[in-house]
């Protein structure tokens, strides 16, 4: 199915102190020698399985067919979560069933939790020589899947078709008042909020309200924040305040102008968000999924 695999884009929450990376990297290079490996990122914070869904799922697209995908951020390494090989767009997931592959799905699918684009197979693993560490699937588990994913295996590698694990927190829903209500998903380096609330769920974007809680070091007691309208870019907002705005994924973002919005709003990956109308706090999303 896959003649030629122009790469391994790698993510996982193991940081560059150790050498967990390095291990993984030589099992691949070891099993496909000169494979191209490229590092998504390795700095998601440890078990953050929300955050390594939002970093798959903006890597996705921009890796030309054939890429394999091997996403390690695996909370429940060595219990009784399943594996899963992935594929969507002619591009390969090999991951932990832990929720890792829900933007992909949604992206890729009909905006719900459908799996639509993506299809999902249970990952054999009947091909290892070994019996694998309990504490470092990543090496004996999910590296030496993906050399063979590289290789061209895919059905060697496919099991039953499964329906993956899915967070809560990577979808929005509809509520009263032309509203959409979703969460944050992610805190990038310069803090800004990605909340999983598409710009094109918004009705009338330009005067919609977006409302969210403030707490944190800057803020003495938690308040409810109200922007108006959805900026198109950071100049859009003054100095120093807050802004929302449509980022580079399609996603509602909350930042402040040449400023960190998580520090100076104590933003907090999970909290709720509103957009497009008032509603009553009682349609806030459940909490559930994603880390933090």
């Amino acid at each position: 199915m896959l003649k030629k695999c122009p790469a391994v884009a790698i993510i996982t929450d193991f940081g560059a102190r150790d050498a967990y990376v390095a291990a993984m990297k030589g099992v691949l290079l070891s099993a496909v020698p000169g494979i191209p490996l490229v590092d998504v990122t390795h700095e998601i914070p440890p078990g953050n399985v929300l955050s390594a869904a939002y970093a798959l799922a903006s890597a996705w697209d921009y890796f030309p067919a054939g890429t394999v995908f091997l996403a390690v951020v695996d909370p429940g390494v060595g219990a009784a979560r399943k594996a899963l090989v992935g594929e969507a767009g002619g591009r390969f997931l090999v991951a932990p069933d832990n929720g890792i592959s829900s933007l992909v799905l949604r992206l890729k699918g009909d905006g719900t939790s459908t799996a639509g684009g993506f299809t999902a197979r249970e990952l054999k693993t009947y091909f290892l020589k070994t019996e694998p560490s309990p504490t470092f699937h990543g090496r004996d588990v999910f590296a030496p899947a993906a050399a063979l994913l590289a290789r061209g295996r895919y059905r060697r590698l496919a099991g039953p078709e499964l329906e993956p694990v899915i967070l809560e927190t990577a979808f929005s829903r509809k509520t009263g008042g032309r509203a959409v209500a979703g969460r944050i998903m992610h805190l990038d380096r310069f803090g800004n909020a990605i909340t999983s609330i598409r710009g094109g769920e918004i009705d009338d974007p330009s005067h919609a309200e977006i409302e969210f809680v403030a707490r944190g070091r800057f803020v003495k007691e938690p308040y409810r924040v109200r922007l108006t309208g959805v900026k198109r870019t950071f100049a859009d907002a003054p100095e120093g305040l807050p802004l929302a705005y449509v980022g580079s994924l399609g996603f509602l973002e909350l930042a402040v102008r040449n400023g960190s919005a998580a520090e100076k709003l104590g933003l907090r990956q999970n909290a709720p968000v509103r957009a497009g109308g008032k509603t009553p706090a009682a349609d806030a999303p459940p909490n559930k999924g994603g880390g933090g």
